[in-house]
């Protein structure tokens, strides 16, 4: 299984961890209340960094994380497939879609 396929299936776990980071976070950070609770409580929650935890679970970079994330939101179809078919036959392109479209000097992802 490639990096990006590994990505895109980790990326389904988003909304968990950032309902698990809202959690933590405990409320309205602005309000009175929350600021005293911080200065008084001893067991500080640790925070929770969507992406970071999302590539542990890929086994792959923050970084790539977000250029999958970019490649789905604003890449081609034809850029999707590209590297769905990478992915398949398990070779490394010469050249990714990314680069392509910013060799032809259209608008890079």
């Amino acid at each position: 299984m490639s990096a990006y396929q590994r990505s895109l299936l980790a990326l389904r776990l988003e909304e968990s961890y950032r309902a698990k980071a809202k959690e933590n976070l405990g409320g309205d950070r602005k309000s009175e209340s929350f600021k005293s609770s911080l200065e008084i409580s001893p067991n500080l929650i640790e925070p929770i960094n969507t992406r970071v935890e999302i590539a542990k679970v890929a086994g792959v970079s923050d970084n790539t994380i977000a250029r999958v994330k970019r490649i789905e939101e604003r890449g081609s179809d034809e850029q999707k497939a590209a590297l769905a078919a990478n992915a398949k036959s398990g070779s490394t392109p010469k050249s990714t879609p990314a680069m392509a479209v910013k060799q032809s000097g259209k608008r890079s992802i």
